[in-house]
């Protein structure tokens, strides 16, 4: 799962995590949201997936789980949205 949280400067970052918990990949911070998002994409590419469950973890009170299609032009679709509402589970970085 791929997960999406705020840090504490106020950018966000995008942390790829396996089935067992394995962080696989953190990326740089990023100042906007959106940018994280296009990340994702580039992530989930470089994976050969066309289709990725995103945790958003910037939500103060819950996070929410999105099922997103990666398009040919790395574009996302994430009109499915909301599939699941979970406690944030923030990601430590080591």
């Amino acid at each position: 799962m791929i997960h999406i949280f705020k840090t504490k400067n106020g950018q966000f970052c995008v942390v790829t995590k396996a089935n067992n918990g394995e962080i696989l990949n953190v990326s740089e911070t990023f100042t906007q949201k959106q940018n994280a998002w296009k990340n994702i994409g580039a992530a989930a590419d470089s994976f050969g997936s066309k289709k990725v469950l995103v945790q958003d973890d910037c939500l103060k009170i819950k996070s929410k789980v999105y099922v997103c299609r990666i398009g040919d032009n790395l574009k996302m679709n994430i009109a499915e949205s909301c599939i699941v509402n979970a406690e944030p589970r923030h990601v430590s970085k080591k």
